[in-house]
């Protein structure tokens, strides 16, 4: 029988039934909300800091990653730290790094990409300072995860 032909107590019931079996099937999926990410400094970059909570989500084999993070530069120029991948999923095999993708962008307003690193398993954030000082950035990418 169509959900439109029944009493507003079956379709309740019927509609209860649905979500129900969504919650259960979503719950085998869910991951924790957020985890502790962790930075690797590179060139110009002296320390990178996590701000709040990075969120992390897995759908499938996707993982979607966010967050915001305080960096302290040594200079203006070409600036580059990695964010070691969350534990949620590692990457489906080295060639994958090539998938990674994001965006970043700080408070100074310098906008940077984010691009996988085969040779560590990492996401490389890349950007050009344009002041050496202290700034929060917000980063969000995501891959392709086993």
């Amino acid at each position: 029988m169509a959900n439109h032909n029944l009493s507003p107590a079956r379709h309740d019931a019927r509609q209860l039934a649905v979500d129900t079996a969504q919650d259960v099937a979503g719950a085998a999926k869910d991951i924790a909300a957020s985890e502790a990410l962790a930075f690797t400094t590179g060139s110009n970059v002296s320390s990178a800091v996590i701000v709040g909570t990075c969120r992390t989500q897995r759908v499938d084999d996707v993982v979607m990653v966010s967050g915001s993070v305080t960096i302290d530069l040594t200079t203006t120029g070409a600036s580059v730290f990695n964010i070691d991948l969350p534990t949620i999923g590692a990457l489906a095999a080295v060639a994958d790094a090539a998938a990674i993708s994001g965006m970043y962008l700080d408070a100074d307003g310098d906008v940077g990409v984010i691009v996988g690193d085969a040779g560590s398993d990492d996401a490389e954030v890349t950007f050009s300072a344009t002041a050496d000082t202290a700034r929060i950035a917000h980063f969000w990418f995501s891959y392709v995860a086993d």
